[in-house]
């Protein structure tokens, strides 16, 4: 885990997606076409799903751990 500064409290994984979300770069870094290119967008679409099956597998983890305490 990352954290804010060094006397800061570590921020979840929730946290840390919370905020690479809200940073959108306007161009693609690995390709270089724009938001508005119909590509781009399909490529965030998917990404987003993959990151909502990734963070629903997470939590079903931290039920699991939070199970066996």
């Amino acid at each position: 885990m990352a954290t804010t500064s060094r006397r800061a409290r570590l921020l979840t994984v929730q946290e840390l997606l919370n905020s690479q979300r809200e940073i959108v770069p306007p161009r693609c870094s690995h390709c270089g076409r724009d938001a508005s290119d119909r590509d781009h967008e399909l490529v965030q679409q998917a990404l987003q799903v993959r990151i909502r099956v990734l963070e629903a597998r997470l939590a079903e983890l931290e039920s699991r751990l939070a199970d066996k305490t």
